[in-house]
């Protein structure tokens, strides 16, 4: 199977994860009003669709064989506030319609590039095409679903939806010894905070080792706070 076929698999499933996310809010948690400094649901799936079509908006300036843009965001939290206020009173079924069409638009593009293009490096950048795309499309989104439900104590959902099953997904998508330890971390991330310790500590020894880049955050890194006393944890960093 190849990159492009795998990274569209990620892809879609990330975005039938969302979809799904959606599906599953309670009412309440539909009709919460956000603010800009504490985001609804909606608003944070609206918030990963504007940054994932800003990722794309960039691809297509190289794929006209232009340079790659230089942007002035500013301050982050300004940028962030902006897409707030611009898309607060969108309606839920608009944001689910801008979710599928945003995950359409990077499909299109998907299939009309080639994997040479997908594994190059753009001028003036770091990392790797597919890589920026995982980023923006699956990790970015993930990272934000995580904070709302753990902030809600929707453990079950969590591990439903970004568990074991996402986690092979993504190790499809690429053999890189980085992209697999990111994955085991985060994946024992999950396992953390939903109380899985035995779990946990195994995928995190798998993700340092893959990924030892990791290990110094993984010291600090509040996801992991419930297994910081465990023995086994402990034994990773002797």
């Amino acid at each position: 199977m190849s990159l492009k076929t795998r990274l569209s698999d990620i892809l879609y499933y990330m975005r039938d994860q969302l979809l799904t996310f959606s599906d599953q809010l309670t009412n309440d948690d539909r009709a919460e009003i956000g603010a800009a400094d504490a985001w609804s649901a909606k608003d944070i799936v609206v918030h990963n669709m504007v940054w994932a079509d800003r990722r794309l908006a960039d691809l297509e300036t190289i794929e006209r064989g232009e340079a790659w843009p230089e942007h002035d965001y500013g301050d982050f939290d300004d940028a962030n506030r902006a897409i707030f206020e611009e898309h607060q009173h969108l309606s839920w079924e608009k944001v689910l319609e801008m979710t599928r069409d945003t995950y359409a638009r990077m499909d299109a593009y998907l299939d009309r590039t080639s994997e040479e293009a997908l594994m190059a490096v753009p001028e003036g950048q770091e990392q790797v095409i597919w890589r920026g795309i995982a980023g923006s499309y699956v990790v970015h989104p993930m990272s934000h679903l995580w904070d709302y439900l753990q902030q809600r104590g929707y453990d079950e959902k969590l591990t439903d939806l970004f568990g074991e099953q996402f986690a092979k997904r993504l190790l499809a998508v690429h053999d890189a010894d980085d992209w697999r330890g990111t994955v085991f971390y985060n994946l024992a991330c999950i396992y953390a905070l939903s109380g899985k310790t035995d779990l946990a500590i195994t995928n995190l020894a798998d993700g340092l080792r893959l990924n030892p880049s990791l290990t110094e955050w993984s010291k600090e890194d509040s996801d992991l706070a419930s297994i910081r006393d465990e023995p086994g944890y402990k034994a990773l960093y002797t």
